[in-house]
């Protein structure tokens, strides 16, 4: 990222979310990019999508698996309800709670493998992960 944007590009997976200055928002991609390694053996490409951001701003990526954590009742986990009511804490401990969380409303049963990744953007063009 530089200059207030970032540019994402998603081979498949849910898309990110953004939450800074009180505010979550979805990144969707404007134009689906093909699964990962599939786009010259298709004849495709892939697209990069910009969004712009702000210091401080904490980006989450993240898997299906989480997104469909289920309760006993079915109900998938409310993972953009969640995200949003995060207050700003440092990337390790938001995947700590968000682990700790899909646990809880899954009664320990996660069913699909999980993944993600927290990032914080910072004014000087770095980022800080766990």
């Amino acid at each position: 990222h530089e200059g207030g944007r970032i540019g994402i590009l998603n081979c498949g997976h849910p898309p990110p979310l953004l939450l800074g200055g009180g505010k979550l928002r979805v990144l969707e991609t404007a134009t689906p990019s093909p699964l990962l390694s599939l786009a010259e053996l298709i004849g495709d490409h892939y697209s990069v999508d910009t969004f712009e951001v702000a210091p401080g701003d904490l980006l989450l990526l993240y898997t299906d698996g989480i997104a469909e954590a289920r309760a006993r009742d079915g109900e998938f986990f409310p993972l953009t309800d969640w995200m949003s009511r995060q207050s700003p804490t440092p990337p390790r401990e938001l995947l700590a709670d968000l682990h700790r969380d899909l646990l809880r409303y899954s009664r320990g049963r996660l069913d699909d493998d999980i993944a993600a990744l927290a990032v914080r953007l910072n004014g000087t063009g770095d980022t800080e992960s766990p």
